[in-house]
């Protein structure tokens, strides 16, 4: 699982070039079946939702991945059960032009580190990426934790916004396997 602001920031390092897809070479070296569950709570302005999501590797070949997921919301006392997807991964991601006129965008803070965590009883050596942006007036503080034996990639994952549209989210893995 690769977000698109990890992709933007990976591009920002790299350069505008063809490059592999992380989220493929995180599920290519997996074989089908493989899978990975991760919980997740939102509360935004008061509304708590709660999201289970279960990521599976249907196919694999040099020049995609098929990944299928299903996801389970619980929102109040209602619960929601998403049918099953399918998404096609490229190995390659194509060239990205970035705009050549200065942005007056803040930047964003990152700091990386490692850090231990201990997940489903293992003890899983982590790289945590904290990101620290302003958006809008309000500061949003963003964590996630990657490991390599974790199919998919995260681990953990911690949001928060302040401001008048106040928000925290928080994900963990729940279970994984890996054939």
């Amino acid at each position: 699982m690769i977000h698109l602001p990890m992709l933007l920031l990976l591009t920002l390092v790299t350069g505008p070039q063809d490059t592999v897809s992380p989220e493929y070479t995180q599920w290519a070296k997996y074989k089908p079946g493989t899978s990975v569950t991760m919980s997740m709570t939102s509360e935004v302005a008061g509304q708590k939702t709660e999201t289970t999501t279960k990521t599976t590797l249907k196919s694999v070949s040099d020049a995609e991945l098929v990944i299928e997921t299903a996801m389970t919301m619980l929102i109040g006392d209602q619960k929601i059960e998403q049918p099953p997807w399918e998404r096609r991964v490229p190995k390659m991601l194509p060239k990205i032009e970035l705009p050549k006129e200065a942005s007056t965008d803040p930047k964003p803070k990152i700091e990386e580190g490692q850090e231990e965590l201990e997940v489903l009883g293992k003890k899983l050596k982590c790289k945590r990426i904290k990101t620290t942006t302003e958006v809008a007036g309000s500061t949003m503080v963003s964590t996630v934790w990657t490991c390599d034996d974790v199919p998919g990639n995260v681990v953990k994952m911690e949001t928060t916004m302040g401001g008048a549209m106040e928000s925290k989210t928080r994900g963990v893995v729940t279970a994984f396997e890996v054939k």
